[in-house]
């Protein structure tokens, strides 16, 4: 926040303040803080309040903690949206030859085991 500190002050300095100026501390403040805010760019501004703690209720949660939520939130409802206007207008193919998930042909028709006769005798006594 030095960068907020420097800048403060070399608005202090460069204003011809008078005494009814400099005494009314809340106008002083406001004025300054709406130059800054101005100046400012989106970044600066997150960065102040990244960490402020927001009490709702009996919960304390950090207001970047409820930013990326928010942000989360928009992105999945853009990307969904981008996903179901695609979807739409996707051709489906049924055509058998050109289809990609077959069953890799080496799997299937592999030679069985040993086949074993149906009146094999067991080793187990009885």
């Amino acid at each position: 926040m030095v960068m907020i500190e420097d800048k403060v002050i070399e608005k202090l300095k460069e204003g011809d303040w008078t005494f009814a100026d400099i005494s009314n501390v809340t106008t002083l403040i406001d004025k300054i803080s709406q130059d800054l805010y101005s100046s400012m760019g989106a970044k600066e501004k997150l960065d102040l309040i990244w960490s402020k703690e927001i009490i709702e209720g009996e919960y304390t949660v950090q207001f970047g903690q409820i930013f990326q939520e928010q942000v989360m939130e928009a992105l999945s409802a853009k990307i969904a949206n981008i996903i179901k206007v695609q979807l739409e207008t996707a051709k489906v193919d049924f055509n058998k030859d050109s289809d990609i998930n077959e069953v890799p042909k080496r799997s299937v028709g592999r030679q069985p085991l040993k086949k074993r006769p149906t009146d094999e005798k067991s080793n187990s006594k009885k």
